[in-house]
């Protein structure tokens, strides 16, 4: 009787190339980390922080994914301190539990909107001790710090217009109208702003974690529970709310009416997308006109509005009920 020997060979090339894959991603997941900590100007990229680090935990499991994630992080702390660019890092760190929290939601089979709150909640805490530690330590207030650095670019942008020589007197005192009552609307809605960019942070990277997934192994992504999440619907009573304190005619109510209704108004917006994803798929459009209309969409100043007044019908309508009953019906 014949029997067939596994080859050692196999086996070490198996390893070889799995070894090789993780040096990979801890390469990608390193440089991605240090980008907006090393190079000025590209700040904005913390926003996909947390996006290789869900990835690859979800691609290579808990364990090897741990390990490269625990790599790219000392890899890039080691070269922070040896660059003094400590406070860079330390506010990108503060990212990096949001990808480990998506890996664990998805694991679990969380609801999107489930791991979506945990995520907003588990940024805004990591913030917040960063701003006490360094509130503690530079014996300032943060929130301020924030506030009078935007206010030094208002006056910094109203002056490179001031010194360019090309804008005349009466134009500039137009300017100079629109500049302050930018930057006193600007103060005003900064706790909303803020909340909003925490929201983006987690959406974003939910949204193209799914996609990054799915092209990955489409069992990995689960495309159904990210077209079909839905708010609460008790949610609107906080939309009426807003509104009913934008008109008030008291500073203190309309600032909070708007704050409140720009917080409303991009996660309905987020749920308009999800609707207008879930309508395209039903109706089995191609990807390069789905490109399209999400580019004209973008593009237009409209577009978002329309978005989130569709997030917001969808209480009543339940579009996507209906079309997935006409769909089985027809």
């Amino acid at each position: 009787m014949v029997t067939c020997k596994e080859d050692p060979g196999d086996d070490r090339n198996i390893k070889k190339e799995a070894q090789t894959e993780q040096i990979k991603a801890i390469g990608i997941t390193a440089f991605i980390l240090s980008l907006p900590t090393f190079i000025p100007g590209l700040g904005l990229l913390n926003c996909i922080i947390p996006l290789p680090i869900y990835y690859y935990l979800v691609v290579f499991g808990k364990n090897n994914g741990t390990t490269v994630v625990t790599w790219a992080v000392g890899i890039v702390g080691l070269l922070a301190v040896f660059t003094g660019a400590l406070n860079g890092i330390l506010f990108t760190l503060t990212l990096v539990p949001l990808g480990f929290m998506l890996a664990k939601a998805k694991e679990q089979n969380e609801p999107i909107l489930t791991a979506g709150t945990k995520g907003a909640l588990i940024i805004a805490v990591a913030w917040f001790g960063l701003a006490l530690a360094y509130g503690s330590i530079s014996r300032s207030n943060p929130y301020q710090d924030i506030l009078l650095n935007l206010d030094k670019g208002f006056e910094t942008s109203f002056t490179l217009y001031e010194n360019s020589g090309k804008i005349q007197a009466d134009d500039l005192k137009t300017i100079k109208i629109f500049f302050d009552q930018l930057q006193d609307l600007t103060k005003r809605l900064f706790p909303a702003l803020l909340v909003t960019l925490i929201f983006s942070i987690v959406w974003l990277n939910i949204t193209f974690g799914h996609w990054l997934l799915h092209k990955k192994d489409p069992a990995l992504s689960h495309q159904h529970d990210l077209q079909n999440w839905r708010l609460p619907e008790m949610l609107v009573w906080l939309v009426i709310l807003a509104g009913i304190a934008v008109i008030i005619p008291d500073p203190g109510f309309s600032t909070f009416g708007m704050n409140l209704g720009l917080v409303l108004g991009f996660l309905y917006f987020a749920q308009g997308l999800a609707i207008l994803s879930s309508m395209l798929t039903t109706w089995a459009v191609p990807p390069l006109l789905k490109v399209l209309i999400y580019s004209l969409l973008f593009l237009q100043s409209y577009g978002m509005a329309l978005l989130a007044a569709l997030g917001l019908t969808d209480v009543w309508i339940d579009l996507r009920k209906r079309l997935h009953e006409k769909d089985a019906a027809g």
